[in-house]
């Protein structure tokens, strides 16, 4: 990305066209939102300090300081069901995080080779997690929505 930056500054030897690329490049509000409320679940279950969690800690920040800076472009009915959108987005990633955890376990119990049993347990929480992952695209995508932003279609089926 860099090497673009500067081929088009040395072209155009404008700012303009720097703020046009990078907002091919910038995340959308939806998308910041997700990645903040996974950055306060892994800061939440952070057992020790370590750089990564800093790391976390301050992408975290970074976050919500874009989130917010968004929010402000929105009028109050928006701002509320933003508000609502970002909490069901938060409550979704968590369940996300407790299926993940759930494969983990249901692997390391596994016997080789797995039975049936063992298979299924971890299919029914992989199909779980396939659906959830749904349910956030879909808040994403109304999240970008009241920001009148085109959806991004993901699909995890």
């Amino acid at each position: 990305m860099y090497l673009l930056l500067k081929d088009c500054r040395s072209l155009y030897d404008t700012h303009e066209v720097e703020e046009k690329i990078m907002l091919l490049f910038s995340p959308s509000p939806g998308q910041i939102a997700d990645r903040m409320t996974i950055l306060e679940l892994k800061v939440q279950k952070a057992k020790e300090v370590t750089p990564a969690l800093d790391a976390a800690l301050n992408e975290l920040e970074r976050c919500r300081h874009e989130l917010a800076t968004s929010a402000l472009r929105l009028d109050s009915p928006s701002s509320l069901n933003f508000d609502n959108l970002v909490g069901l987005l938060r409550y979704q990633n968590a369940r996300q995080w407790e299926y993940e955890d759930g494969v983990r376990v249901a692997l390391k119990c596994c016997t080789i080779p797995p039975t049936y049993e063992q298979l299924l347990d971890v299919t029914n929480i992989e199909r779980l997690n396939a659906q959830g992952n749904e349910t956030r695209a879909e808040l994403v995508r109304k999240i970008d929505g009241l920001f009148r932003m085109a959806p991004e279609i993901k699909a995890y089926k």
